[in-house]
């Protein structure tokens, strides 16, 4: 048997449970879940920001649209 196919079941099995407890946490503990979105979106646009002026990435305009269609819609 190969190597790499029960580390591969694991992953999916981890996976699954930790998608399991993070829907129970959100459920439980969270007052508004929509709020968890917006946490990973500035931390996106603010290093997406930083790279931008470094000059090591530049189409920041699509990931402007991108997110205000995400927050809006």
């Amino acid at each position: 048997m190969a190597v790499w196919l029960p580390l591969a079941q694991a992953a999916t099995g981890l996976f699954t449970v930790v998608n399991f407890v993070d829907k129970h946490v959100v459920e439980r503990e969270v007052q508004a879940p929509r709020a968890l979105a917006i946490f990973p979106g500035l931390e996106g646009a603010i290093a997406s920001l930083m790279l931008f002026l470094l000059g090591a990435w530049t189409p920041m305009p699509l990931l402007i649209v991108v997110g205000v269609w995400l927050v809006i819609g």
